[in-house]
């Protein structure tokens, strides 16, 4: 059966129904069941969603935004895995258990809506993954899952999201955040909540794929082989150091090995592809859009180099080397090429300071190295808030030396040059101003 026939069966399979309600986390599995069923059944679909406190704000967030892209009924309810002493164990069946209760609420909800039917994501490749425990769940609720049903494989899933034109269609899949706490060790909200908000920090950094895991109290940073090479920066090595203990981690280390799934939880073990409550993802994830977002120059030559442009070389090699791609990006790149002859973009950083101000000087001589780490000129204008009239010494004072770009405060005290070369590397240095 081609593609264009296992959807027509899906779609026929979900318009018997007199109603479905679609466990959706807004992840491709389920939302290209909710996209069918929308078609199938308009209003009698219903996407609902389980907030609890394994699920990150931001996928939550996500699963609004992509509800609302499909044009579905979204329904999000509240249940707590904490509420089970069996999941707190955090034994080999933990992902059962969770599955068990999630679904559970999923009936809860559909009750209520006069529905009797709850699917959800599972697709053809999921049975072989490996041990799956959340998958026994499924069968035992008797959930229905149409994209197995109708052997739809996560490379067909993938391919039927990029045709319904959902922006979701390349993201890889996300497994809860109880995941990142290795088998055996308790799961609790704390740990929960700052492996949630260390994760922030990391995807704000520019981190595309990436884990950090809770080995009580221990941090293990893993990253995608394409983004070691900026995890080893000595400037990232330090200021993870400096976040995550502030967050509680008592020590932060870097897994050498990379990210990996399920290296912590049997569960995980041998997933490579998945719904979207396993871990499995693509090796790689728009590499154009990482290379870009760490300051390369795309141009038929290749991006250009950094200062230290070894990590720079091997990224770019990386990417060409795990898709395919000549090393004239051309046509495969989807933005235009930039002109590298003209004027680069200089970012105005403003540095609020003081006279014999040794913390000042620090933080100029940090902006300074920032930008040649990213190949990003900036211009710098010091104030000396003691010679800029009371308001400003008033207001500062305390605070110096605070530094703004572009008219933003984004530090005080001292500099993080990792955070501001990641912030220059987000400007278009190939337009003049």
């Amino acid at each position: 059966m081609n593609a264009e026939a296992k959807i027509a069966a899906t779609r026929s399979d979900l318009a018997a129904r007199d109603g479905v309600v679609i466990a959706f986390s807004g992840g491709v599995d389920s939302s290209v069941v909710a996209a069918i069923a929308n078609e199938a059944l308009g209003d009698d679909a219903v996407a609902c969603t389980a907030r609890s406190e394994t699920l990150p704000a931001a996928e939550l967030d996500d699963a609004r935004r992509v509800a609302d892209e499909i044009g579905i009924r979204h329904e999000i309810v509240t249940f707590s895995e904490l509420d089970d002493p069996d999941f707190i164990a955090n034994d080999g069946d933990r992902c059962y258990h969770c599955r068990t209760m999630r679904l559970g609420r999923m009936y809860e909800a559909a009750k209520q809506l006069g529905i009797d039917t709850v699917c959800d994501g599972t697709n053809a490749s999921d049975p072989g993954e490996g041990h799956r425990p959340g998958l026994r769940a499924v069968e035992e609720l008797e959930v229905f899952s149409p994209l197995l049903a109708n052997d739809v494989d996560k490379a067909e899933v993938r391919a039927i999201a990029d045709q319904y034109g959902l922006s979701v269609a390349d993201k890889p899949s996300m497994a809860c955040l109880s995941s990142r706490i290795p088998t055996g060790i308790e799961v609790t909200e704390e740990r929960l909540t700052r492996v949630e908000k260390a994760e922030q920090l990391l995807r704000s950094w520019g981190f595309d794929q990436f884990r950090v895991r809770d080995h009580e109290g221990l941090a293990r940073i893993e990253v995608g082989a394409g983004e070691l090479a900026a995890a080893l920066d000595p400037d990232f090595a330090a200021a993870a150091r400096e976040h995550l203990t502030d967050l509680g981690f008592d020590h932060v280390t870097l897994d050498l090995a990379g990210y990996e799934t399920g290296s912590v939880s049997p569960e995980e073990t041998g997933s490579t592809g998945g719904s979207d409550d396993g871990e499995g993802v693509d090796l790689v994830q728009e590499y154009p859009q990482w290379l870009r977002g760490r300051g390369f120059i795309h141009s038929p030559r290749g991006p250009s180099q950094r200062s230290g442009g070894g990590p720079s070389r091997w990224a770019y090699q990386y990417f060409l080397d795990s898709t395919g791609l000549s090393p004239d990006m051309g046509a495969s790149d989807p933005e235009p090429e930039s002109d590298s002859d003209s004027d680069p973009v200089s970012v105005p950083v403003t540095v609020y300071t003081r006279e014999d101000c040794r913390l000042c000087d620090a933080a100029i001589r940090d902006i300074g190295h920032a930008s040649a780490d990213a190949d990003v000129p900036v211009t710098i204008t010091e104030v000396d808030i003691d010679q800029d009239g009371e308001d400003l010494a008033d207001e500062y004072g305390s605070r110096v030396p605070c530094v703004f770009l572009e008219e933003e405060l984004i530090y005080e005290h001292r500099v993080d040059t990792y955070d501001l070369r990641r912030r220059l590397n987000g400007f278009n240095k190939h337009e003049s101003v």
